[in-house]
């Protein structure tokens, strides 16, 4: 429930006090549960002017601290040449909207992220968020869509398949045509169809082959974070006025 629909609730509830009340105990407890988000939104309820002073001034101090220790991403994609990609995006199942280059909130714990853009299969990658992390970036790189080619060969490969079961047919209508007073021409024709078929048999498992093997080697989606910069080797030396101390530090 929003921050409004709760807003809308105490105005409307016949003792708004009774109202301020549930929302300042279910924050706590939800904050407890670590339910940030559902949280966040009781305590805006509670901040409203027609509860008491003693209770916004509570929630008013919560609420700061649930906003910091919520975690926050930004989910980017991009296609294999780099280009910027808009993305479809679900947080354990349910749809998000991102505002571009704005991190949204998320609670603490572990999420599932699946991610599709153009028509694109869908990409998982499972992320645990820890409490306090701000603005962590998620890169995906979407895979193109399947070539062409594959499917053109896929399409050969199964038109290579008819033409086969069509000799092979004809063949065996040969057969049982002339049956049992066949005759040489007979036999040969046979023998042609039934080449015919294995020829066309062959075709269709090379292309329908190779369109595998180009489906099942396409570029795949990649999920990708950013590494932490490091920060710079700092070396400090002091010396005592008496010449008797000597300290190097730094970080390494």
């Amino acid at each position: 429930m929003g921050p409004l629909l709760l807003a809308t609730d105490l105005c409307q509830a016949s003792d708004p006090m009774d109202a301020c009340v549930t929302s300042y105990e279910q924050a706590q407890k939800l904050r407890k549960a670590g339910d940030l988000l559902e949280s966040k939104a009781q305590l805006q309820a509670c901040m409203f002017p027609r509860c008491p002073n003693v209770l916004r001034r509570d929630c008013k101090q919560w609420l700061k601290e649930v906003e910091t220790a919520m975690p926050s991403f930004l989910v980017e994609g991009r296609d294999p040449a780099g280009h910027e990609a808009e993305l479809e995006v679900l947080l354990d199942g349910q749809p998000i909207t991102q505002e571009p280059g704005i991190p949204f909130p998320v609670n603490p714990g572990p999420h599932v992220f699946e991610v599709r853009s153009g028509g694109a299969s869908v990409t998982t990658y499972r992320v645990v968020a820890r409490p306090g992390e701000k603005g962590r970036h998620l890169h995906v790189v979407i895979p193109p869509r399947i070539p062409r080619h594959v499917w053109v060969l896929a399409g050969v490969g199964v038109a290579e398949v008819g033409i086969a079961t069509y000799f092979f047919a004809r063949g065996h209508r040969a057969v049982d045509d002339c049956s049992p007073n066949c005759t040489s021409d007979d036999a040969e024709a046979t023998r042609v169809a039934n080449t015919a078929a294995g020829i066309s048999l062959g075709m269709a498992a090379l292309t329908l082959g190779a369109a595998g093997w180009m489906y099942w080697t396409r570029p795949r989606a990649e999920w990708t974070e950013p590494t932490p910069a490091t920060t710079a080797p700092q070396l400090g030396v002091r010396m005592g006025l008496d010449g008797s101390m000597f300290e190097l530090s730094g970080q390494f």
